[in-house]
């Protein structure tokens, strides 16, 4: 999904629930900019998966207090 159309799910998922919940974001594909906004939302758990995520990355999440699944 685009970005905008990320953020968009992102608050219509927070319309929905208050418990914590995560958004999968595939790395073989172009990801920089829907990383971003899962980054500046803040959302609980962010999950990579078919490629490489620098701990660089994951250490400005975790400052953030975005949890990182790897898979």
């Amino acid at each position: 999904e685009s970005p905008d159309v990320l953020r968009k799910l992102i608050a219509r998922t927070r319309a929905l629930t208050s418990k914590p919940f995560g958004v999968g974001v595939v790395l073989a594909f172009p990801h920089e900019k829907n990383v971003k906004v899962v980054l500046e939302e803040r959302v609980a758990v962010l999950q990579v998966y078919w490629g490489d995520y620098p701990a660089r990355l994951v250490n400005q999440a975790h400052e953030l207090g975005v949890k990182v699944v790897h898979q």
